[in-house]
C-alpha cells in the first residue's frame, strides 16, 4: 500500500523539474512584438501612399477633376470593374449604343452647288435656285398649290392686297409654296431665288405696274420689289423675287391712274382708270364724245372704255354747287382690236401633237378639247371684209389680211419655242392654217379655224385671265364685266413620220420586220431641232438609226433636223440588241468570298454581274472566312463610302436607269473577329500590401506565334485593366513582374460561360491561353505571418516531454499501489 508520503514525495519531484526546466528554456524570437501588425480598418479614408515610379496619366487616382466633390469614404472601397451598360456584364458591354455617333451640333455644315426645283400649276411654272448658303437642304421637295380665282381663300388674299396698295388690280395670282424633307416643313435660313414663268404671256394694260407680294405670319402682307421682269406694254413672261420664308406669294397687276392732264391711250373695247381730285362734295364725269369713249365715275375715279377709234375729252366736275371745278383728261382710242388666239393641238383625224412639236412651241398646257392658248394679237377690224368692230373673217382676202397684220403688227404677241430654231412661233406656220369659212360661231375649242365671239372659259385654256377686248354677242364694245371677248381658233395642216422596223431580220414580237412602231404628228412645214425618237422600244434592244430604206442603205440615213417636213414620211428603223450592264463584286479587304453571278454564285475573290439594260443585275453575297466578320459593301476602293452593310447587295438603278455604259464595282470590306481581355489583381493574406503596384506585361502573337504587341501596366489590390482588344486569331501571355515576396496565382475564364480558360505557370508567374472569347485573368497575391505565442518549435518539443514523463511517472505509482494492495488481500 502506498504511503501517503510517498504521493507527497513524487508529486514535489514532479513540480520541482518542472520549475527548474521551465527556468531552463530561453525567450523564443516569436515572443517579441512583429514588425507589422495588420490594422483594423476604421472606415476613415487614408492619405493616398506615395507610389514608386508612376506612370503619367491625364488625371492623378484618387484626385478628383477640378470643381468636383471629392469621393467619400465609401465610394473608396475596393474597385471593381465599371458596368456602363448596367446589364451585369461590367466592361465586356457588348451593346452598340455606344459605337453609333450621335447628332453633333457642331458638325460641319455640308455645302453643295446650286439647286434647281421646279413646279407648274396651271399656266406658270415656278423655279426656286438655291445653294447651300440658303439653310435648305439639297434635297428638300418643293410644293405648290395655286389659289382657285372663285375660292373665298383667294378673297381674302385679294382683299389684304388692296388694303396695303392703291389701283385696281388687273391680275392676281396666289401661290401656296412649301418646302418639306421626310414630310417636314422647312424653312429656309437664307436666301432662294423664285422665278414666276408665264408658259403663255399673261396679258396686261400698257399702264400696268407689276407687283409681288407675300403673305407671312398672322396678318403680315409684304409688298416685295421684283428683282426682275420681263414684260412687254402688253403682256407679262416672267417675275423674279428673292425670298426669305415661305407660304403665300402672289403675282399682280396694278393699274396705273391717269391724272388730270395727262393722256390715256386705249385700245378698242378695253378700259382705263382715270383718277380725279377729291371732293367732298358730290362730283360726275362725262365724254366729249360717247361713241369714241365712255365714262363711268365713282367718286374721284373713273374707268373709260374705248368704242371706236378717236381722241376724246373725260371731263370731271367737282366742288359744291357755288365753287365748282373742273380738270380734263385726253383719250384716245386707236383701231385695234385684243384677241386671243387658240390652237387646236390635233390633226384631222384627231391625232394629238407628237411631244417633240409641242415642246418646239414651249405647250405645256392643254385643255381637254386639245386646245392650247397661243397668246394675243392685235387686229384692226376695219380691214376685214365687213369692215367694223363686229368683222368675222369671211373669204381668203380676210384670212389674208389676217395674216399680214398678225406678221406686221410688233404689239401681237404669240408663244415663242426654242430660240434655237428659226421656226418657233405660231405665227410661223400661218401659212397652214386650215381656213374655214362656213363654220358657225361656237365656244373655245370647236376645231374650225376661224374668229369668233365668244366666252373666254379662263380655266380650260391654260390660263389666260381676262383682261380687256370685251365685247357683246354683237361685237359692240362693252364693260369687262361681260366676259365676251374675240378669240381666234387655229388648226392646222399637219404631216406624219410613219415609224416601221426594218429588215432586221426579226420574225416574231413586237419588232418583228416591217411592223408599225407609231406615228408622230407634226405641223406641216415644222423644222425639228432634234431627231423625234420612239418613246419604248422593246425590252433589249436600242435603235441604231433611222432610214429611209427598208435596207438600211448607205446615204439613206434620217434625222429629220433642220429639214421642213412637208410630207407624210415612212422611216425605218434599225435596232439592235443593246450591249450588257457590267457590275463588278470584288473583296477589297480583309479574308472572305463573294458570288459570282457569271458562274452560277460560286464563290470567289471577285465576281461579274452581266445583264441587259432592261433587266435587273442578280446581285453578290458576302461570306467572311473563320474568324472575320463583314463590315459592308463599299462604292470606292478606299472603302468610305458605305453603300450597305447587309451580306447581300442588290444594286438599285441610277436616275435614269441601267445604260449599257454602265460598269461599277462594288467593293466588300471584312475584318477579324476582335475579342476583349481584361487583368485584375486581388491582394490577400494578413501580410498582403494592398497599397502595392504590381507590374505586368502582357504579350500579344499572332496565329504564327509571332509577338504582334507588347504592354506594360501596374495594378494594385481591387484594379482592373483597361479592356484589351484584339483579333480572335491571336493567343495572349499575361505575367506579373514582382510581388515575388508573394504566394501568386492566376487563373483564366470566357467571359460568356465562367469556364475556366488558359494556362498558369507559377515558375514564371504567367498565365496565357487564345482568345476565341472574351477573356478575363483574375491574379491573387496572398502573404501571411505567423501569430505570435512565446512558444517556438524546440521549446514545445521539451514543455511535451517534460509533462509527458509526469504524466508516465502518476501511472506508475498508481499501479504499484494498485498491486500492493491486491496483494494484501
Amino acid at each position: 500500500m502506498i504511503r501517503k508520503k510517498h504521493m507527497t514525495l513524487c508529486f514535489s519531484l514532479f513540480l520541482a523539474l518542472s520549475l527548474v526546466l521551465g527556468q531552463l528554456i530561453p525567450v523564443s524570437a516569436t515572443d517579441e512584438v512583429p514588425a507589422e501588425v495588420p490594422v483594423e480598418e476604421t472606415g476613415i479614408p487614408e492619405a493616398e501612399p506615395v507610389q514608386p515610379d508612376p506612370e503619367p496619366t491625364e488625371e492623378e487616382p484618387g484626385v478628383p477633376p477640378e470643381g468636383e466633390t471629392p469621393a467619400s469614404a465609401e465610394d473608396e472601397g475596393t474597385p471593381v470593374p465599371t458596368d456602363p451598360a448596367g446589364d451585369g456584364q461590367g466592361e465586356f458591354n457588348n451593346s452598340t449604343d455606344d459605337m453609333i455617333s450621335g447628332a453633333d451640333d457642331n458638325a460641319e455644315t455640308i455645302k453643295y452647288g446650286t439647286v434647281i426645283k421646279s413646279q407648274t400649276v396651271g399656266n406658270v411654272e415656278i423655279i426656286a435656285t438655291y445653294d447651300w448658303t440658303s439653310g435648305l437642304n439639297e434635297n428638300a421637295q418643293m410644293n405648290v398649290r395655286e389659289i382657285p380665282d372663285n375660292s373665298e381663300e383667294y378673297k381674302n388674299y385679294l382683299e389684304r392686297v388692296k388694303a396695303v396698295t392703291e389701283g385696281d388690280n388687273t391680275f392676281a395670282h396666289f401661290f401656296d409654296i412649301w418646302f418639306t424633307v421626310n414630310g417636314e416643313k422647312v424653312q429656309p435660313t437664307g436666301k432662294v431665288n423664285i422665278e414666276f414663268n408665264y408658259l403663255t404671256p399673261q396679258q396686261k394694260d400698257s399702264a400696268d405696274s407689276i407687283i409681288a407680294v407675300h403673305f407671312g405670319e398672322g396678318s403680315q402682307t409684304e409688298i416685295l420689289g421684283p428683282k426682275q421682269i420681263e414684260q412687254t406694254e402688253t403682256d407679262v413672261r416672267s417675275v423674279e423675287v428673292e425670298a426669305t420664308s415661305f407660304s403665300i406669294y402672289g403675282i399682280m397687276a396694278l393699274a396705273s391712274d391717269v391724272a388730270p392732264g395727262e393722256t390715256l391711250n386705249l385700245n378698242l373695247a378695253c378700259t382705263g382708270t382715270l383718277k380725279g381730285t377729291s371732293s367732298f362734295y358730290s362730283s360726275y364725269w362725262s365724254s366729249s364724245d360717247d361713241s369714241i369713249a365712255t365714262v363711268t365715275g365713282n367718286g374721284s375715279t373713273a374707268t373709260v372704255l374705248g368704242k371706236k377709234q378717236g381722241t376724246v375729252t373725260i371731263i370731271h366736275t367737282y366742288g359744291s354747287w357755288n365753287n365748282q371745278k373742273t380738270e380734263q383728261f385726253t383719250v384716245k382710242v386707236s383701231n385695234l382690236t385684243p384677241v386671243y388666239v387658240f390652237v387646236a393641238a390635233v390633226d384631222d383625224k384627231e391625232q394629238p401633237y407628237s411631244d417633240e412639236m409641242l415642246e418646239l412651241l414651249q405647250v405645256t398646257n392643254k385643255n381637254d378639247k386639245q386646245y392650247f392658248a397661243a397668246g394675243t394679237v392685235l387686229l384692226d377690224l376695219s380691214k376685214f371684209t365687213k369692215g367694223s368692230v363686229k368683222s368675222k373673217l369671211t373669204d381668203d382676202a380676210d384670212w389674208d389680211e389676217l395674216i399680214n397684220q398678225i406678221k406686221n403688227n410688233t404689239d401681237s404677241h404669240l408663244i415663242t419655242g426654242n430660240s434655237n430654231n428659226p421656226k418657233n412661233t405660231v405665227a410661223d406656220y400661218l401659212t397652214y392654217v386650215e381656213r374655214d369659212y362656213s363654220a358657225a360661231p361656237g365656244s373655245v375649242g370647236n376645231r374650225k379655224s376661224g374668229m369668233w365671239i365668244t366666252s373666254l372659259d379662263t380655266s380650260s385654256v391654260g390660263g389666260n385671265t381676262f383682261i380687256g377686248g370685251a365685247v357683246d354677242s354683237s361685237g359692240n364694245p362693252v364693260a369687262p364685266s361681260n366676259n365676251h371677248c374675240w378669240h381666234l381658233d387655229f388648226r392646222f395642216q399637219c404631216v406624219h413620220i410613219n415609224y416601221v422596223y426594218g429588215k432586221n431580220n426579226i420574225d416574231s414580237g413586237e419588232c418583228k420586220d416591217y411592223n408599225p412602231a407609231g406615228t408622230k404628228v407634226f405641223i406641216k412645214g415644222a423644222q425639228m431641232d432634234k431627231t423625234p425618237e420612239l418613246g419604248e422600244l422593246p425590252e433589249g434592244y436600242k435603235v441604231a438609226g433611222y432610214y429611209t430604206t427598208d435596207t438600211f442603205d448607205p446615204g439613206t440615213e434620217w434625222d429629220g433636223i433642220y429639214k421642213p417636213i412637208t410630207e407624210d414620211t415612212d422611216v425605218y428603223i434599225k435596232i439592235v440588241p443593246k450591249d450588257n450592264a457590267v457590275i463588278n463584286y470584288v473583296v477589297q479587304e480583309g479574308n472572305g468570298t463573294v458570288t459570282d453571278p457569271s458562274q452560277n454564285d460560286a464563290e470567289k475573290k471577285s465576281g461579274t454581274d452581266s445583264f441587259n439594260p432592261d433587266s435587273n443585275p442578280k446581285g453578290s453575297t458576302a461570306k467572311p472566312a473563320e474568324g472575320w466578320e463583314f463590315e459592308g459593301w463599299y462604292s470606292n476602293q478606299d472603302c468610305t463610302n458605305l453603300v450597305t452593310k447587309d451580306l447581300v447587295i442588290n444594286p438599285i438603278a441610277p436616275q435614269g436607269g441601267w445604260q449599257e455604259t454602265t460598269n461599277i464595282t462594288y467593293y466588300a470590306k471584312f475584318v477579324q473577329t476582335t475579342k476583349t481581355l481584361v487583368v485584375s489583381n486581388t491582394v490577400d493574406g494578413n501580410a498582403g500590401d494592398k497599397e502595392h503596384y504590381f507590374n505586368y506585361q502582357l504579350i500579344i502573337l499572332d496565329s504564327e506565334s509571332k509577338i504582334v504587341e507588347t504592354k506594360e501596366f501596374k495594378l494594385k489590390h481591387g484594379e482592373t485593366s483597361e479592356v484589351f482588344e484584339y483579333p480572335s486569331s491571336h493567343t495572349y501571355v499575361v505575367k506579373q513582374t514582382d510581388g515575388l515576396d508573394h504566394d501568386t496565382t492566376a487563373t483564366g475564364k470566357r467571359r460568356e460561360s465562367e469556364i475556366q480558360h488558359g494556362t498558369y505557370t507559377k515558375s514564371e508567374q504567367k498565365h496565357e491561353g487564345d482568345l476565341q472569347d472574351h477573356t478575363i485573368v483574375e491574379f491573387t497575391n496572398i502573404k501571411d505571418i505567423p501569430v505570435p505565442s512565446g512558444l517556438n518549435d524546440h521549446d514545445s518539443a521539451i514543455h511535451g516531454f517534460v509533462l509527458s514523463a509526469g504524466a508516465g511517472l502518476l501511472l506508475i505509482v498508481a499501479i504499484v499501489a494498485l498491486r500492493r494492495r491486491m496483494n494484501a488481500i
